[in-house]
């Protein structure tokens, strides 16, 4: 049988997705090798629970390409780091995804297994440093060596990437636990990073860029985003310091050409009607929106959203939407997939604040009902009575349901939506903080409301007893489930044991259960097939 082709080979690799097969395909020949080692290379940052243990030996190989004086500035010329003068492959050509949290974790560990090989750093070693390898230190005050000394690392091992990758496709920078110190510079160090002319030219492709963490992050984000204008996802966080951080944003977005996914997480005082106005160029291949905390002006960002008409998915969370007119009832998506309000309030001016508020989100969920497949509506029912009854009437296609219920009056509600919603394969009910609801009573009308395609129920907000909890295994509707609630027993092992048995009893393993102690009832989660 003659071999297939290497083209055959590469469509066929591309889609694997996990490294211990990829390590695999590399050591069965050469030509497998030759067309894998790409793939592994990909993305070297990747992480996964395992390989984080291991990963710090990829420093030692991007080290090789660093020059004699750069080895030299960061102390890793000595021989007995075992540090390679050629590899089989130009490795670092394949990298196309850097993810700097990845790389920074890598770093530490690499600079732990060798600390014994390699001299120790005097506290002034960056800041005294003749060195032209040292140019961002030379007038930091505060300053944490070995802090610098990572920050160093990562600078030599992104120029190595930048000189010899083909193309960086992926940025991400997700660095939520930061020293003071790095707090108050990583901001710059990314400008100083990302402006050279060689960032320019190799980021100018980006497709996927986010980026997130406790550090002043505006200008080289509105940098980035100037000359790469190809970019198809973007995300970011703002942190509390950053200072006019919506104009820059604002600015980025609007360079776009291509944008599809749009997340952002601002400050609550933010103005984000800026930000909606920057729609306006991405209108036509905007697909997903989420949005969460800020201020808009219905009035100036309606009209800019409601020019989207390509969005598949639309989430806003914790905004506060005022203004005099109503644009965002008139919304039309006619591709709209997912829908979510989280805390989300419109409050117009108007003597009945919430008839307008409930009205504009019924309108929306009317509007755009029928293509949804996904809804999460995190809003206190008992001011919106109205919603169920919209679900009812016009999402009879959802597959994905997320509700908020915070009193067992408003459970009976629920039961409205179940009647006529019957292709739901997950429910998640959501309680408030306060306390979980006993609903002993009402569990038997719900489980006759189990949808036949469902597979996935979250109603940790309720509590039932033994018996109702037996009668809920007993309704489910297919052979693949998973469940999490709290059950109210006083035997934890005998009630582990009849809940095994009762599965085995309906041709159904236990694949997963958890269980744990609140108060007076047990938290149950479990999953079988």
């Amino acid at each position: 049988m003659a071999p297939l082709p290497v083209e055959c080979l590469f469509d066929i690799f591309k889609h694997v997705d996990d490294i211990k097969t990829l390590h695999s395909i590399v050591l069965t020949n050469r030509t497998w090798c030759r067309e894998a080692v790409h793939l592994l290379w990909n993305d070297p940052f990747r992480s996964t629970k395992k390989r984080n243990k291991n990963i710090y030996k990829i420093i030692t190989i991007l080290l090789s390409y660093t020059s004699a004086g750069y080895k030299s500035f960061l102390r890793v010329h000595k021989k007995k780091l075992n540090i390679p003068k050629a590899t089989t492959f130009n490795y670092p050509q394949f990298i196309k995804t850097i993810d700097f949290a990845i790389l920074f974790l890598s770093i530490r560990q690499w600079i732990k297994k060798h600390i014994r090989a390699r001299p120790k750093l005097r506290e002034d070693y960056f800041i005294n440093n003749d060195s032209e390898y040292a140019s961002f230190f030379e007038f930091d005050d505060y300053f944490d060596v070995r802090e610098q000394e990572r920050l160093a690392f990562a600078q030599a091992i992104f120029e190595v990437i930048l000189n010899n990758s083909s193309s960086i496709e992926k940025l991400i920078i997700r660095l939520p636990d930061n020293s003071e110190y790095l707090s108050s510079c990583l901001g710059a160090y990314f400008e100083e990073l990302f402006t050279t002319p060689k960032a320019v030219q190799q980021l100018s492709n980006l497709e996927h860029f986010e980026c997130s963490g406790n550090f002043l992050k505006a200008d080289f984000v509105r940098d980035v985003m100037e000359y790469a204008c190809n970019i198809k996802t973007f995300a970011l966080e703002l942190s509390e310091d950053d200072y006019g951080p919506i104009e820059q944003l604002s600015y980025g977005i609007s360079k776009q050409k291509s944008l599809e996914t749009l997340r952002l997480i601002c400050n609550d005082e933010d103005d984000l009607t800026e930000i909606f106005k920057s729609l306006n160029g991405i209108s036509g291949s905007l697909r997903s929106l989420e949005v969460t905390n800020g201020i808009l002006d219905s009035d100036l960002s309606g009209e800019y959203l409601e020019k989207c008409f390509q969005l598949r998915n639309l989430t806003f969370t914790n905004l506060d939407v005022f203004g005099e007119k109503k644009p965002f009832a008139n919304v039309v998506f006619p591709h709209l997939e997912e829908l979510s309000f989280t805390d989300t309030y419109f409050d117009l001016e108007s003597d009945i604040k919430e008839d307008h508020h409930c009205g504009i989100i019924t309108q929306i969920i009317q509007n755009n009902g029928r293509s949804l497949k996904s809804l999460s509506i995190l809003v206190y029912w008992d001011i919106c009575p109205g919603i169920p009854n919209t679900i009812s009437q016009n999402c009879q296609n959802l597959r994905n349901f997320t509700i908020r219920i915070s009193s067992n009056e408003l459970i009976l509600r629920l039961f409205v939506i179940l009647r006529e919603c019957q292709n739901l394969e997950t429910l998640s009910i959501l309680g408030t903080l306060r306390e979980v609801l006993v609903v002993d009573t009402l569990m038997t009308d719900f489980t006759r409301l189990l949808q036949p395609k469902l597979r996935f129920l979250d109603i940790s907000s309720w509590m039932f007893g033994y018996k109702q909890f037996i009668t809920l295994l007993d309704s489910w509707p297919g052979p693949l489930g998973s469940l999490k609630c709290n059950v109210n027993i006083k035997d934890l092992k005998n009630f582990q044991s009849l809940v095994r048995k009762h599965l085995r009893m309906k041709n159904k393993i236990l694949t997963k259960s958890k269980f744990r102690r609140i108060g007076k009832y047990w938290f149950v989660d479990v999953e079988w097939h």
